[in-house]
């Protein structure tokens, strides 16, 4: 797996974080129990990567503190985000800086991805899927032998899942952000 820090599509997909897992399994193999150990696989190389993160570039009359409060979770975590940064001096953010703020502490909501096109025996949660069927967070779609299926994800991006593929989405969210006008209003 390889990690793309200043891409574009890096940031696209981060900007909607949709996280997919993905296991392929032999016929003579146990889907299942590839998809465990894939998944495991999964979370070491996972461990070993940065802690992803979002960017957001610092407006005139910004302060850290009011940032956080329109930005994360809980707003209390601003002190995390200063040492995420290597702020010397939290109270003192430049406009044009660039703050990163990890994705595990920003407020999110879920959002579903769809399936676009499928051909032959393909499910979603054990069941028969349908063109235009939501795929939600948690989600496995399964293809079978000689079957193919195309989903599309919140950030328009799109996986195909090859024969006798079994894919979870992991996590498929959209992040606060924060515009011009709360900007300005948060003196």
């Amino acid at each position: 797996m390889k990690y793309y820090k200043n891409s574009a599509l890096a940031q696209s997909i981060l900007a909607q974080a949709a996280t997919i897992l993905i296991a392929f399994s032999l016929a003579t193999v146990n889907v299942s129990s590839v998809h465990a150990q894939t998944a495991g696989a999964a979370a070491a190389t996972q461990a070993a990567l940065p802690e992803t993160s979002l960017p957001y570039t610092v407006k005139p009359q910004d302060k850290l503190i009011v940032l956080t409060a329109d930005l994360l979770k809980n707003a209390k975590d601003w002190p995390e985000v200063a040492r995420f940064n290597r702020l010397n001096n939290p109270n003192q953010i430049s406009p044009g800086q660039v703050i990163n703020i990890p994705t595990r502490l920003k407020k999110s909501q879920p959002v579903n991805g769809k399936v676009v096109s499928t051909f032959g025996d393909v499910q979603l949660a054990g069941q028969p899927v349908a063109v235009g069927a939501a795929v939600a967070e948690g989600a496995r779609l399964q293809t079978a032998a000689n079957r193919t299926a195309v989903g599309e994800l919140a950030d328009a991006s799109r996986v195909t899942l090859l024969p006798s593929t079994l894919a979870e989405i992991g996590t498929s969210r959209t992040y606060a952000t924060r515009d011009a006008a709360a900007s300005a209003s948060s003196n």
